[in-house]
């Protein structure tokens, strides 16, 4: 009698790793976004597609004491004075 062959075991499947981007890189893109009149269309496309970004607690408290120091939390653009719930 013929033994049976043993199923193949599936690698699991690897992660990709995340990727690490300096925050005034993440702002030079925003940036270029605005000036060639696209921020609009990449809002809506990142909304619609569920994007998320994770940004480490150290770095929202370096953008959270640039807003303070420079009077820009609960300015018009954003009306609550955390910045990361404006939609």
């Amino acid at each position: 009698m013929a033994k049976k062959a043993k199923a193949a075991k599936k690698a699991p499947a690897k992660k990709k790793a995340d990727a690490k981007v300096p925050l005034h890189k993440v702002v030079h893109f925003v940036r270029m976004l605005h000036d060639r009149k696209r921020a609009a269309k990449f809002i809506a496309h990142a909304k619609k597609s569920g994007a998320k970004i994770s940004i480490p607690p150290a770095s929202v408290t370096v953008i959270n004491d640039f807003l303070a120091k420079h009077d820009l939390q609960g300015n018009d653009v954003c009306p609550t004075p955390d910045p990361f719930k404006c939609s």
